[in-house]
């Protein structure tokens, strides 16, 4: 019996998991499912806690982590954005480096 590999790959933008998807089809790789990876309401339930930074509030001081590139929701590395929408694979065995390569040039994080 074939080996199978289970891979996994967060994507922040819908249309760029489901095009991935596409590209895994098209490889003849066809059980693949994109889903959100949040579960439950989409509206938090209490209020968002407020993170000042290192330093604790400092209106004055630039020196705080929404200032930082890396927390806006455009960074490829946000904090805030993070990865919405997962992309589940299951491939052969011998299939799964291809497949790690086309999740790789949609933008997939695995």
């Amino acid at each position: 019996m074939a080996r199978e590999v289970t891979l996994l790959a967060t994507f922040t933008l819908p249309e760029d998991a489901e095009t991935c998807r596409d590209a895994l089809y098209r490889a003849g790789l066809d059980v693949v499912q994109v889903a959100p990876v949040a579960s439950g309401p989409r509206a938090p339930t209490e209020p968002a806690l407020v993170e000042w930074g290192r330093y604790g509030y400092q209106p004055d001081v630039l020196d705080d982590k929404w200032t930082a590139a890396s927390s806006w929701d455009w960074a490829n590395e946000g904090l805030i954005g993070g990865e919405g929408w997962l992309l589940t694979a299951v491939v052969p065995e011998e299939a799964a480096a291809q497949a790690r390569t086309i999740i790789r040039r949609y933008g997939g994080h695995l």
